[in-house]
């Protein structure tokens, strides 16, 4: 029954270490929704007038942002920033020159590029 108990304890101590960010990457913010801009990102302006912009939603918010319904009302955000990879993949045969000597920069190579995004995890009404 002990080391039950203690597998049990240790099972869902790995769980929440796997399923959970640390806290230091969740960021919080109080701000009212505005939107989308014309490159369908959210926009929220805070009590300071200060614009924030995030670039997607995570899977365990449940509220549309898409409908008009949300436009103007305030929230709770907590966010993270994500980072993806993005491949140059149009660029990758461009610009070689002819007589390639085997040192052709990265991103003549199709480098692949890191960028950051913003993504709301919990979005809560006020």
């Amino acid at each position: 029954m002990k080391r039950s108990l203690i597998f049990l304890t240790m099972s869902l101590i790995a769980v929440a270490a796997v399923g959970f960010k640390a806290p230091s990457d969740v960021q919080k913010l109080s701000a009212t929704f505005k939107g989308l801009n014309e490159d369908y990102q959210y926009l929220f302006k805070d009590q300071k007038g200060v614009e924030h912009v995030f670039d997607l939603i995570g899977d365990e918010v449940e509220i549309e942002l898409d409908s008009e319904e949300y436009v103007n009302k305030k929230f709770d955000i907590q966010w993270i920033y994500v980072d993806i990879e993005d491949s140059d993949e149009d660029n990758e045969d461009e610009n070689i020159d002819e007589e390639d000597d085997g040192e052709s920069s990265a991103w003549q190579k199709g480098k692949q590029n890191d960028t950051r995004l913003k993504q709301i995890i919990s979005l809560t009404g006020k």
